[in-house]
């Protein structure tokens, strides 16, 4: 079968706690043939759901039928896929310090991953172990950097000699995606992602899986940590925050950003 260019095929990387459920249930499955999205780790029929292995072994004419792949998947699927041009990658991004909290709310809430998570037990016993400060100081899983972690592959078994080259990697994939969304302006980055794909924009849609406490409020010292522990993060996310508010017509959040940028990220790497 040909393969028609103008055809924009998502693969959306959903990082954790960014909003992904959400997405998944109240836009993607209503926009699309769920019988034509893969679920990584999944059990949601009729969308299909498996492994990153069983994604590539599938018959190549299935793999064509496909029209989104979503979930926590390492970056780089496109490429072993038929008409890998035909595939935009995409993901959300959040404020670093709250998507940790909300992470850490998320493992101590439950013990059984949740529909595709693969934060299991072991994270578990130490968020029911330890307080929110003492998670983050124990560097336990997703409390340090998770974005560049997620987005670097460092999440799926990939090894660097540092943090800063686990950024690095970070940063070289962040410029293949195709769009980013900003948890912040949840409803306006759905808009414009329905608007890139072609999709009717719900209505209305309800948050899934809300889990931090109403009203949680944090001291100097959990701020602390969660910044200090979240460096390489917030670099990320506010490049991305002031792109999308710049391509949405309004003007910069502030300069602080382009100062961390200047100090922690080699010029041949700035350009997203």
């Amino acid at each position: 079968m040909p393969c028609n260019k103008k055809i924009k095929r998502l693969i959306y990387l959903h990082i954790h706690r960014t909003g992904g459920t959400t997405l998944r249930h109240e836009v993607m499955y209503n926009c699309l043939d769920r019988r034509k999205i893969f679920f990584f780790q999944g059990g949601e029929p009729p969308t299909q759901c498996g492994s990153a292995q069983e994604l590539l072994a599938m018959p190549r004419a299935q793999q064509e039928e496909l029209e989104a792949i979503v979930g926590h998947m390492p970056f780089g699927l496109r490429e072993h896929l038929p008409w890998p041009e035909s595939w935009r990658y995409v993901t959300f991004m959040r404020e670093p310090v709250a998507r940790t909290v909300s992470t850490y709310y998320q493992v101590r809430h439950s013990a059984v991953p949740q529909e595709g998570e693969e934060l299991g037990p072991l994270a578990h016993e130490d968020a029911k172990r330890y307080t929110l400060e003492e998670y983050v100081r124990h560097r336990c899983t997703m409390s340090w950097n998770g974005m560049c972690q997620f987005l670097s592959n460092q999440r799926f078994g990939k090894q660097f000699p540092s943090e800063e080259a686990m950024f690095l990697e970070a940063w070289r994939n962040a410029k293949e995606l195709s769009y980013v969304g900003i948890v912040d302006d949840y409803d306006e980055s759905v808009r414009r992602l329905c608007w890139m794909f072609g999709w009717r924009m719900p209505r209305s849609y309800a948050p899934h899986n809300a889990l931090t406490p109403k009203g949680r409020t944090l001291s100097e010292s959990e701020l602390e940590v969660l910044r200090a522990a979240n460096t390489y993060d917030q670099v990320l996310y506010d490049h991305f925050r002031e792109r999308f508010l710049l391509e949405g017509g309004q003007p910069p959040f502030g300069q602080r950003q382009s100062a961390l940028m200047e100090r922690m990220v080699p010029a041949a790497f700035r350009r997203v």
